[in-house]
């Protein structure tokens, strides 16, 4: 199982380039988030999207549970000044109410 895990993490950082390919991969294959190399936990692509506020706007409640606990920022907002709570709490409500919490804005 190790090996299996190993051999995922090794495609996905050789496939994962750009952030909107790890938005395609919380879009079409969630399951698999874990895998998005750390060093794009934190970008923001040009409109400032990150992606832990594109995972609450795809309504992807496990993936946001990931991206927390790897230390994505909940701080960050979009240029529109959207955050992944504004996602999670007005248009996510299959986000549960104590994930949502988690994304409160220090």
């Amino acid at each position: 199982m190790k090996v299996l895990k190993r051999l995922k993490e090794v495609y996905f950082d050789a496939t994962i380039r750009k952030i909107e390919d790890g938005f395609d991969l919380i879009e079409n294959s969630p399951q698999n988030v874990e895998y998005i190399p750390d060093r794009f936990l934190n970008e923001q692509d040009d409109s400032g999207w990150t992606l832990l506020i594109f995972a609450s706007f795809a309504r992807q409640a496990d993936a946001v549970e990931n991206l927390l606990s790897r230390g994505a920022d909940k701080n960050l907002k979009t240029d529109s000044d959207t955050s992944a709570y504004d996602y999670a709490f007005l248009t996510s409500p299959e986000i549960p109410d104590q994930l949502v919490q988690k994304l409160v804005i220090n």
